[in-house]
């Protein structure tokens, strides 16, 4: 993926590259300790190793400045062939996907069939009447995080506060490993699962 320039007048910024601010990610990734961000790009990307839109990014502490070469890079974006189990080291995954409809609906698929190897967890947008979150709503391990209020997004580039979206935000977790609620009490929510014997 290109770099982004900081200009709301370039048509490629849009909301689909919005960063996720610390006070969102910071607190699942205590929890969880993810291993990968599988939708991301170097500027927005929360953890070492992601997917942007071409391949898998493998970033590395560079051993020597001169030398360029500072990732690892397999072909094959988040929706290709590559498990992300595999990607991630077993280790959870991390899924802010573009919330433009139909790729939305492509991720939430991919997470739901890759869950079944590992834990995916999502920030989403809290559209409850749409049919990807009647999905998620039927599939048995899936826990909901609503959100209070409305989230601000970061700008990719800039790390500055961007602009929050005309709806709330949500966390799905997908997978059977739910945390202790007392864990994620730093985010400003509540949960609910629809299987819940709770």
């Amino acid at each position: 993926m290109k770099m982004i320039r900081d200009d709301r007048r370039n048509p490629k910024f849009g909301k689909n590259l919005w960063a996720t601010p610390p006070s969102i990610f910071d607190p699942l990734n205590s929890v969880y300790h993810f291993g990968l961000d599988a939708a991301a790009n170097r500027d927005n990307h929360q953890c070492p190793t992601f997917f942007n839109e071409e391949g898998l990014i493998k970033l590395r502490p560079k051993k020597d400045q001169e030398n360029p070469t500072d990732f690892t890079y397999v072909p094959g974006g988040a929706l290709g062939n590559y498990p992300w189990a595999k990607a991630s080291r077993g280790k959870a995954v991390w899924l802010n996907p573009p919330w433009s409809g139909p790729l939305l609906r492509k991720f939430i698929d991919r997470a739901i069939i890759e869950s079944v190897k590992v834990t995916v967890v999502c920030l989403l947008p809290a559209t409850t009447e749409v049919r990807w979150f009647q999905r998620l709503s039927a599939y048995a391990y899936t826990t909901f995080i609503f959100i209070k209020g409305r989230v601000v997004y970061l700008d990719p580039v800039s790390k500055q506060r961007l602009a929050t979206p005309q709806y709330g935000s949500l966390i799905a977790i997908l997978g059977p490993r739910v945390p202790l609620w007392e864990s994620l009490t730093p985010l400003d929510s509540y949960m609910w699962s629809p299987f819940s014997t709770q």
